[in-house]
């Protein structure tokens, strides 16, 4: 009798714990769905429009890629613009009912961003790959890469968000390097990366003989021109052609992965990977410039070869 007292009780015992620990877990669950609709409410009624950054694919990469923890405090479930290419228009791998779309940092670039679409939306019917794209969205995952949500996109080949016949803005952003939001197009500071850029040189207009060039799609028409490298420094020249015309710029550092010139306006930083032997006289990179140009700044992804 005893006994059976004992295992009813013990029974009892282990039954309320059972149901308090059960209850303590679906508290703690209805706690987290508490936790995670408040943050879907708030990313639903966040003005894209006025993103707290305006940055390009290789830049926001950087900085996940250089202290992700930092990069998560300022960026997640918060609204970005960025500027890029379109790399994939592609099923999403998750949901049928959505397309992915995925933005890179151009032809050579391994950064990327993307975000998803309903299969009967205008952006997936309208853009292409390779197009030249600002998107916002809102930063909501960076477990299998940065991730967007609520995202449109502007064309800048056609001037426009893609979706809208709207190519007038009724909001100017003002004429200066500062970043000031507009609703109706993407900041004056991208607008500015894309007037300012680089422009393609005639090999016609270069010097000839051994030398090393950086082209963006077509290796015929080089961004940048250098003098093949020497010991002495000081006899190296950059060639660049910007708006205004063509620039000489100084060879400040000319190693075998990274060339820095500068002018007193322009700066490029031009990073390599490893050369591979492409010829008798050849070699060639995969390459990044950085163009710094008085407060404004982007960079540019391709292909760097090197020979005569």
């Amino acid at each position: 009798m005893k006994t059976a007292l004992g295992i009813l009780t013990v029974s009892s015992l282990l039954l309320t714990t059972g149901c308090a620990e059960l209850q303590e877990l679906a508290e703690e669950y209805k706690a987290d769905q508490a936790t995670e609709e408040a943050k879907e409410n708030r990313i639903r009624t966040l003005d894209i429009d006025q993103p707290i950054a305006n940055v390009s694919v290789e830049e926001i990469a950087e900085e996940f890629e250089a202290n992700s923890v930092v990069a998560e405090d300022r960026y997640m479930n918060q609204p970005v613009e960025i500027t890029g290419y379109i790399g994939s228009i592609d099923d999403s791998m998750f949901d049928e009912k959505n397309v992915s779309i995925t933005i890179t940092g151009g032809e050579y670039s391994f950064s990327s961003v993307s975000c998803s679409k309903p299969r009967n939306a205008p952006e997936v019917h309208e853009l292409r790959k390779g197009m030249h794209v600002a998107v916002r969205g809102v930063i909501t995952s960076e477990e299998m890469g940065i991730r967007l949500s609520r995202c449109k996109f502007w064309s800048f080949s056609k001037d426009r968000w893609i979706g809208s016949e709207q190519t007038t803005p009724t909001h100017q952003a003002p004429n200066s390097f500062k970043y000031t939001a507009s609703a109706e197009q993407p900041s004056q500071k991208t607008k500015q990366h894309q007037t300012r850029q680089l422009a393609p040189m005639e090999w016609s207009n270069l010097p000839r003989g051994c030398s090393f060039y950086f082209a963006e799609n077509d290796e015929n028409q080089p961004l940048v021109w250098a003098t093949f490298p020497v010991e002495d420094v000081t006899k190296s020249k950059a060639i660049i052609n910007v708006v205004g015309g063509r620039r000489e710029l100084e060879i400040n550092t000319y190693k075998d992965l990274e060339i820095i010139t500068s002018d007193n306006e322009y700066q490029l930083v031009i990073s390599m990977g490893n050369w591979r032997q492409t010829g008798h006289e050849m070699e060639q990179s995969v390459s990044t410039i950085k163009v710094k140009h008085l407060n404004n700044s982007y960079q540019v992804t391709g292909i760097a070869k090197r020979g005569c």
